[in-house]
């Protein structure tokens, strides 16, 4: 039994919803605008065209698996109903579905595709961590809206086919085949075995790739021809189809490719913690965390900053901003070592400080990054610190006043004794008689003889 969706346009659905207009369609049925009379809000109804038990069951079981959800990244079901024709009461959503954005731009830039792919994740993963599998990951099912500030948000939709790993078995058509949209299968499922979570990671993979590429990666053309090439054939390295691609970013769509589940990501949040960690820091993060730049030393020559990076305010550390010294003269620059002073402080009025401290770095040659700025005691010299020993040999220092004074006394004390023994010596000579002198002469005479015995007596080869 088939309904007349048009008709429904004007009524009111399970005795709560008024339906507004129709907003898409599909296979099973059509999505419409509703208002929900009791809350006075307005809601999307996915209403199935069909009436057999089997789109009956999908519908079903879509509202039991997303139902049960708690995720931004997974469209909310807040109600459904059995009745004619059967309904599922969604949040109504704004913008357009990935499908419809990839028809309008071919492909995507590496960036925003890994972030509309990292969200696409954040959502299989609250889903597997109850034990459900999406099995029909695709662009159609994934919806982007924007914000006022233009940020793209995305939702995953459709979980008619997902399989709750707690029930056995799964949604299938009347053939026994499992539902869903071949182009986006995992080799397992073609071959019949369970999917899982890495089977939606492998879906990840296959609409990552046409993002960043503008196509499928697989080559065949038609229905029999495509599941073996799904199985066997491995696409191209994504680095070498868009050159632009990331290195770790073609990694992760490759590893998220394997034909074998085990080699795959695990989860989806490591893959969207690998995606991320390729996403380039923005300039107006950088920005807004203020990274520690070095300011303009006091000289004419070029200032010394950092590199562009990422800040550490991004990662809880804290921003340090260093003063650096003018670049010293040419004559001296040799005899330097490389310091930097404390935060805040003004760098030193002359290239060559009293502590010593001095940076032996060219103007123009930027630091290769930022050290912790030292304790005030060992930097800049502040009140109460003790002089550094100096950095090359001074001259010798001009002996102070107390020297002087002991200097001078002693000199006195020597010139007085020398006088002293001069006017002894003279009064001597005065009063000594000649005849005195002359037996003084003569009795010295043994003595001398004597001692020039004693002068034989040394033997010089001892």
């Amino acid at each position: 039994m088939r309904v007349d969706l048009d008709s429904l346009i004007g009524s009111v659905l399970g005795g709560r919803y008024r339906v507004l207009r129709r907003v898409g369609a599909g296979g099973m049925g059509a999505v419409f605008e509703a208002e929900q009379l009791d809350l006075r809000r307005r809601v999307a109804l996915k209403v199935l065209a069909e009436l057999d038990p089997q789109s009956v069951a999908r519908l079903q079981q879509e509202a039991m698996t997303a139902g049960g959800l708690q995720s931004q990244h997974v469209v909310a079901i807040f109600d459904f109903q059995l009745g004619a024709p059967p309904f599922l009461v969604m949040e109504l959503l704004t913008g357009e579905s990935l499908s419809t954005l990839l028809r309008r731009e071919g492909q995507l830039e590496a960036s925003r595709a890994t972030r509309i792919a990292a969200q696409m994740l954040a959502g299989l993963e609250a889903a597997h961590r109850v034990g459900i599998t999406h099995r029909d990951v695709k662009p159609s099912n994934v919806w982007i809206s924007r914000s006022a500030a233009g940020e793209e948000h995305v939702k995953l939709l459709d979980f008619g086919i997902a399989k709750m790993h707690d029930v056995p078995g799964g949604v299938r058509t009347a053939t026994g085949h499992f539902l869903g949209t071949p182009s986006y299968m995992a080799p397992e499922q073609l071959r019949g075995q369970p999917a899982d979570a890495r089977s939606d990671i492998h879906a990840v993979g296959v609409v990552l790739f046409e993002m960043l590429t503008g196509a499928r990666p697989w080559r065949g053309a038609n229905a029999p021809a495509l599941p073996f090439e799904i199985i066997e054939h491995v696409p191209p390295p994504l680095d070498a189809l868009v050159p632009a691609t990331p290195r770790a970013l073609a990694a992760a769509v490759a590893r998220a490719l394997e034909k074998d589940p085990s080699v795959r990501f695990v989860t989806a949040a490591e893959m969207a913690q690998t995606l991320q960690a390729t996403l380039p820091t923005s300039w107006s993060a950088v920005k807004a965390a203020a990274p520690a730049t070095l300011p303009e030393a006091p000289s004419a020559a070029a200032p010394a900053t950092l590199p562009e990076a990422p800040s550490a305010a991004a990662s809880g550390g804290r921003t340090n901003t260093f003063d650096v010294a003018a670049p010293p003269p040419k004559a001296a620059s040799e005899r330097l070592a490389a310091t930097l002073a404390s935060p805040g402080a003004a760098p030193p009025p002359d290239a060559h400080p009293a502590s010593g401290r001095h940076v032996a770095s060219s103007p123009t040659q930027p630091s290769p990054h930022a050290a912790p700025s030292p304790h005030p005691k060992h930097g800049a010299r502040g009140v109460g610190d003790r002089p550094a020993p100096p950095a090359r040999p001074m001259p010798l220092a001009r002996p102070s006043s107390s020297t002087n004074t002991v200097v001078l006394v002693i000199l006195g004390v020597g010139v007085l004794i020398l006088l002293a023994s001069v006017m002894v010596m003279c009064v001597a000579v005065i009063s000594t008689p000649t005849k005195s002198s002359k037996n003084t002469i003569d009795a010295s005479a043994p003595a001398s003889a004597s001692a020039s015995a004693s002068a034989r007596t040394f033997d010089p080869s001892f």
